[in-house]
């Protein structure tokens, strides 16, 4: 667990993380994808409101699991510009994983974890209201 805890730029922040993945059913994938380092540099895993510090957060360990099991698949067909926690303002976009190059997202996912078929209703309006009706 020690090597997970290398990402975190404070170490106050340490017995949470901790807790959290020890607490999570994702908490090992996570803990994993964290200690072999492949999204260390990742932009966005490590900002204030970055995919490390999400892990604090109880409702957010499927959210986080989702988006690495995303950038080991783009790492695994090579792709590169992976990002994660990218919010484009002028775009009214929020994007939890994304892959950009040259200025142009090839691909951008918006993830959100539900526990029911309304869960899935609600989450699709909320994105939709949120990014994608603004200004129409």
């Amino acid at each position: 667990m020690r090597s997970v805890l290398l990402w975190a730029e404070d170490p106050a922040h340490e017995p949470t993380v901790v807790t959290r993945l020890k607490k999570s059913e994702y908490g090992a994938a996570v803990a994993e994808y964290i200690s072999s380092g492949r999204c260390a540099d990742t932009p966005g895993v490590k900002n204030p409101d970055g995919l490390l510090f999400q892990v604090k957060q109880k409702d957010m360990m499927p959210t986080v699991h989702r988006a690495m099991e995303h950038a080991a698949e783009f790492q695994a067909k090579g792709l590169q510009g992976i990002e994660f926690e990218v919010e484009l303002p002028g775009e009214n976009l929020e994007l939890d994983v994304l892959v950009r190059n040259d200025g142009h997202i090839d691909y951008g996912a918006q993830l959100k974890d539900v526990d029911s078929v309304a869960g899935i209703k609600s989450a699709v309006r909320r994105i939709s209201n949120k990014q994608l009706m603004v200004g129409t």
